[in-house]
């Protein structure tokens, strides 16, 4: 009976140390939680903290990330992969980039030399709405006192619920979803009443989402101009691209010399590029 109730001491004391040894290690946060992001953007940072809850050093032999959506999550500094001495702690950090809607999730484990079970935190995040991009409009410039005046929009990440906003206005104006790729607007007669440089908006809803914008320019009927860069050539030389300076510019506005179109770069609304022919070379 002794011999027996001293073994059973014994096992009771190894149980009691395996059990310590599997556990020297506190992550905070736990579970590391990312909410909702948008579509293939990354989360801010989420600052992990690895501590060392015993007073003896350990040693941290790996940092994976494993599970389902594994790919979605990364450490992004510090790994903490090493030595981390009794009472201290080390700092990481961790985002989230969805490729997908919905719910994600996968598993931080850390692994530490000498304990058999490595430490496991959940990780999870929600791929929401993507934040659109927008890289271009056709036509860029619209005239004043034109009715209401389709533009077309074109970039990334735009959805069927994507909505257009011209300036500060908070109601959208009609807005159709084309593709991924593409939305048409209909930028009504209330913003083409006079000379203006608008943003066009475009804005995605939440969870998650985001808005970009780009310069619509509302130009005048005329066109002006005031002045042009060299002011004068010499006749039979060749002076290279002249500069007009002026007003009320459009996309696809040419330059005319006795009547007859010659080849024009659009600058801005206040700036056309033209290069001189061999005609107004000779001073014709």
């Amino acid at each position: 009976m002794i011999r027996v109730f001293r073994v059973a001491v014994a096992c009771s004391v190894l149980a009691c140390s395996l059990a310590h040894a599997q556990t020297p290690l506190s992550v905070y946060p736990n579970p590391i939680q990312f909410g909702t992001v948008a579509l293939n953007s990354p989360s801010s940072p989420i600052y992990v903290y690895l501590s060392n809850t015993t007073a003896t050093a350990i040693d941290i032999t790996g940092i994976t990330i494993s599970g389902t959506n594994s790919n979605d999550f990364a450490l992004t500094s510090n790994p903490c992969v090493g030595g981390i001495p009794g009472n201290s702690y080390c700092t990481t950090t961790m985002v989230f980039t969805p490729p997908a809607m919905g719910a994600r999730s996968a598993s931080l484990v850390i692994n530490i030399n000498g304990v058999a079970t490595p430490t496991s935190v959940p990780l999870s995040g929600t791929g929401g709405n993507p934040v659109p991009v927008v890289t271009s409009i056709s036509p860029a410039n619209l005239y004043v006192g034109s009715s209401t005046v389709t533009v077309t929009i074109t970039g990334t990440g735009f959805i069927s619920s994507s909505l257009a906003y011209v300036g500060s206005s908070t109601v959208p104006v009609p807005t159709t979803y084309v593709s991924a790729t593409q939305l048409k607007a209909q930028v009504t007669a209330e913003y083409l009443s006079q000379p203006a440089t608008y943003q066009l908006y475009v804005t995605n809803p939440p969870p998650a989402g985001g808005s970009s914008s780009i310069n619509l320019q509302i130009v005048g009927l005329e066109a002006a101009i005031n002045s042009a860069e060299p002011v004068s050539v010499v006749a039979e030389t060749n002076p290279g691209p002249i500069v007009l300076n002026g007003s009320n510019f459009m996309t696809g506005a040419k330059v005319q010399w006795n009547g007859t179109n010659v080849s024009t770069t659009y600058i801005s609304t206040n700036q056309l590029q033209f290069q001189p022919t061999e005609e107004i070379r000779r001073g014709c």
